[in-house]
Parts: C-alpha cells; sequence; structure tokens
C-alpha cells in the first residue's frame, strides 16, 4: 500500500483526478477528504497493486499466512 497527497484544492478531489495519479497495476483503496477550516479540501489517496496474483499452498492458516509475501494481501482461503 502506498499513499498519495493531494494537498489543498478548493473541491473534494473526484475519481478522475485521484485515478490520473494512480501507476499503473494499482487500485484506489480508499481516498478519504477532509475539509479545512479555510473551505480547501485535503486528500491522501490509499492505493494497493493489483496486478499479480499468485496462489500459495499450506496444511494450516499461520503456515498460509507466513507465506503471505511483505506487502501483499491475502485475497481468499479455500480449503481443498
Amino acid at each position: 500500500m502506498e499513499d498519495l497527497d493531494f494537498g489543498a484544492q478548493p473541491h473534494c478531489p473526484d475519481d478522475d483526478v485521484v485515478m490520473r495519479d494512480v501507476p499503473g497495476g494499482w487500485d484506489i483503496a480508499k481516498v478519504p477528504p477532509v475539509l479545512n477550516r479555510d473551505g480547501t479540501f485535503t486528500a491522501d489517496a490509499m492505493i494497493v497493486r493489483r496486478d499479480d496474483v499468485r496462489e500459495i499452498e499450506a496444511d494450516d492458516m499461520d503456515t498460509l499466512q507466513s507465506k503471505v509475501p511483505d506487502g501483499w494481501q491475502m485475497l481468499s482461503v479455500r480449503k481443498i
């Protein structure tokens, strides 16, 4: 996960403004806008990498979680 800073703007940044700065292979996770006292908005977009998916196997959940690479997120688990 990474953060993008949009600084002070006269209006809340919409998805088009945010997506313009998101690198390829990344998606927006959330963009919580903050209304400042001076009437401007600031926003830090949290983006996550979504360009690669891998399957891993393990005998139990603890082992499975330990096999998730740093910076990666476990999306789903299925029992076979």
